[in-house]
């Protein structure tokens, strides 16, 4: 039986990538918002998750070191910048004195949001 192909992860692929784990998070959390508040619940899960958001974040985030799309020098830490983002904004639309306000604008912030996680990380194509 053959192996399966690895995937060749290119800078472009990665970076689409990453872009597409932030651009989900706000979605899932502006679209199913009771399930977004679900998973920050006070409480200890029965199991760990496999594999879990910080593990999907952090391998992407080293596959943009990897690529060279991101420099080595902003690895450490890209996790908190990278989620606080996706987490703060996602937080910020729910919040029913601002939805009227930010709803509306929904793709523009976040585009906004990650073009801002972009260039903070210091990440190209």
């Amino acid at each position: 039986m053959s192996q399966p192909k690895a995937r060749t992860v290119t800078k472009a692929s990665a970076y689409a990538r990453f872009r597409a784990i932030g651009e989900a998070y706000i979605d899932f959390a502006l679209n199913e918002p009771r399930l977004y508040a679900a998973a920050f619940a006070d409480c200890q899960p029965s199991r760990e998750d496999s594999p879990s958001g910080w593990n999907i974040l952090a391998e992407a985030l080293d596959a943009l070191v990897a690529t060279g799309a991101m420099p080595k020098s902003r690895r450490a830490g890209a996790e908190i910048v990278a989620w606080s983002a996706v987490h703060g904004i996602s937080d910020m639309v729910l919040l029913p004195y601002l939805q009227s306000r930010l709803k509306s604008n929904r793709k523009h912030l976040t585009t906004q949001v990650l073009d801002g996680v972009m260039r903070s990380l210091e990440i190209t194509r």
